[in-house]
């Protein structure tokens, strides 16, 4: 009888990890959702006030940022830029056909933009600071991000005009986050 307690509580354990897996990694996959979320915003702003979608200067500012994000926090650097790099890339594109639908209906019933300075920026800083932050507890916690994880990423990417591809090269992304060494 003791057996098949012990046997019981070890199956038990194992569930409980692996919902305690899931639940670690759905933070950092609703975090990178709420980033990309902004998107839609960021375009409107952009567009309103006549400004690129390309800011190739702010990249390199938010890049910047993600390396020294990435080193307070223990992250391999390069891992972590190669992460951000991609979600410019993605934001971007999120950016071009938002931008699209709503120049082709002459911004009919958009609301007013939200300011990129005081308003949208700051919080793109503070997810994107939160993200590297919960990918180091992830990873400090479960070694790495799996490809088992896939599934779950993809469904909690809501974001509109957000492509599969362009979740999936996210996601891989991810994947190559690490600890420094």
């Amino acid at each position: 009888m003791s057996r098949l307690i012990t046997s019981l509580f070890i199956i038990y354990l194992g569930s409980s990890s692996q919902q305690a897996i899931a639940v670690d990694s759905v933070v950092v996959f609703n975090l990178i959702n709420q980033r990309l979320s902004l998107m839609q915003d960021v375009a409107l702003y952009k567009a309103v006030n006549h400004l690129p979608i390309e800011d190739i200067e702010r990249e390199r500012v938010v890049l910047a940022s993600s390396v020294g994000n990435a080193r307070d926090q223990g992250l391999d650097s390069a891992s972590v830029v190669d992460f951000f790099a991609t979600q410019i890339l993605v934001a971007k594109a999120i950016q071009y056909r938002y931008r699209a639908d709503i120049l082709s209906d002459n911004f009919a019933g958009l609301h007013s933009p939200v300011d990129l300075n005081s308003v949208i920026r700051p919080q793109l800083i503070r997810l994107g600071g939160e993200i590297v932050g919960h990918m180091k507890s992830y990873l400090g916690n479960h070694g790495a991000f799996i490809q088992d994880d896939r599934e779950l990423f993809h469904s909690h990417m809501l974001v509109a005009y957000l492509t599969g591809k362009e979740k999936e090269l996210i996601f891989q992304s991810l994947l190559k986050i690490t600890l420094a060494e």
